[in-house]
């Protein structure tokens, strides 16, 4: 359950120091037939300290330093979200 990056209960960025190897864990895990799904909390958005910050804060024309607030009805949002 806590497998991104602190301080926020939300995230889509792996916490790297617990799983220094994400794609290859969760490889491992599919090989064995298991399942894996992400404990997602969307309400806090995209913040700062995400991978993807800069890429999606351009996308959505946030200028301000802030987080990018979820935004479930707007595409781009919701594109970027998912890694486009």
């Amino acid at each position: 359950m806590n497998w991104h990056t602190k301080p926020a209960w939300t995230g889509y960025t792996w916490d790297e120091t617990l799983f220094p190897e994400p794609a290859e864990l969760v490889g491992w895990l599919r090989r064995r037939g298991l399942a894996v799904g992400a404990n997602l909390h969307d309400a806090g958005g995209v913040g700062t300290d995400e991978a993807t910050y800069a890429r999606v804060a351009a996308a959505m024309g946030v200028s301000d330093g802030k987080g990018v607030p979820l935004s479930l009805t707007n595409k781009t949002c919701a594109g970027y979200r998912k890694g486009g």
